[in-house]
C-alpha cells in the first residue's frame, strides 16, 4: 500500500471524483483567500500548477465553472510540465488541453507560454532555465517559497509530471536547485520528445499535492502491483490521491 499518511479518495466515476477534487481544491483556495484578506504580509497570489492529460478534462470544466471573479483575482496559474518540440501536433500539448478545458472557460491565463518560446527555437535547457527564473521571480515577489497547489496525474508506467521510470537523475536529485528542468522522455512515451518539468523537489515542496487518476490499472499500481522505485512513489507522503477506479 501507499504510505499510511497518503489520503486516498476513491469514487466509481470520473465525474464523481472530479467533483470531489473540485470541492477539495476550492476549500484550500478559499481558506487561503480568507487568510490573505486578514494579513497583507502574506503572499498576494495563490499559485497553482496544472498537469495535462485526458483524466483532468472533466475536473478542469468543473473547476473553471466554480471559480468566482474574486477567486480568480487571487490566483496565478503555472504548468507542471510540457512537451518541448515544434515538430509535433500542438493539440497534444498540455497547454492546449488546459486552454481548451479550463482557461477558456474562466477567461484567465497561464503564467508562462512554452509554445511561444518554442517558436523562437530555444533549446529545452534554455526554456527550463527561463521557466525556473520565472517561478523564482514569482515566489520572491509574493513572499513565498513553494507552490500552493500542484495538480498531478499518473501514467500507466508510474510516471508523474514528466518524471519517468529510470529517470534516476531526476528522482535522486531531491535537492536540485532549479525549479524546472529539461529531460528526455523514454522511447515508450508518445510523442517521444524532450520535456520540461517541475523538479521533484519543487513538486514535493508544494503546500498541497493533489493527484487525479482514472482506472483500475492505475489504482492497482498504487495499492497492489507496487514498485516503489517508480516516480509516483517518490511524491511527498502528504499528497492526496483522487481516484476513479473505473475507466469511465
Amino acid at each position: 500500500m501507499l504510505r499510511k499518511n497518503h489520503n486516498l479518495f476513491i469514487d466509481k466515476s470520473l465525474v464523481a471524483v472530479s467533483e470531489r477534487l473540485k470541492d477539495f481544491s476550492l476549500s484550500i483556495i478559499r481558506k487561503k483567500i480568507t487568510m490573505l484578506k486578514e494579513d497583507t504580509v502574506l503572499q498576494k497570489k495563490i499559485s497553482i500548477a496544472f498537469s495535462g492529460g485526458n483524466s483532468p478534462k472533466i475536473f478542469f470544466k468543473l473547476f473553471a465553472n466554480a471559480l468566482t471573479d474574486e477567486d480568480l483575482a487571487y490566483l496565478e496559474f503555472f504548468q507542471v510540465d510540457e512537451r518541448c518540440t515544434i515538430n509535433t501536433d500542438y493539440s497534444l500539448f498540455n497547454r492546449q488541453l488546459i486552454q481548451k478545458y479550463f482557461l477558456a472557460r474562466c477567461s484567465t491565463t497561464v503564467k508562462f507560454n512554452f509554445i511561444e518560446l518554442l517558436n523562437k527555437n530555444n533549446s529545452p535547457k534554455k526554456i527550463a532555465k527561463t521557466y525556473s527564473n520565472e517561478i523564482r521571480h514569482f515566489f520572491s515577489k509574493n513572499n513565498s517559497q513553494s507552490f500552493d497547489i500542484v495538480f498531478l496525474g499518473v501514467g500507466n508506467d508510474g510516471h508523474t509530471a514528466s518524471i519517468f521510470p529510470a529517470s534516476n537523475e531526476l528522482l535522486n536529485a531531491k535537492n536540485i536547485s532549479e525549479y524546472a528542468i529539461a529531460t528526455q522522455a523514454p522511447t515508450t512515451a508518445s510523442p517521444h520528445v524532450p520535456r520540461i518539468t517541475l523538479s521533484l523537489k519543487t513538486i514535493n515542496d508544494a503546500d498541497n499535492i493533489l493527484v487525479l487518476l482514472s482506472g483500475q490499472q492505475k489504482l492497482d499500481l498504487l495499492t497492489k502491483n507496487i514498485n516503489e522505485s517508480l516516480p509516483i512513489f517518490h511524491i511527498n507522503s502528504k499528497a492526496n490521491f483522487f481516484i476513479n477506479n473505473k475507466e469511465k
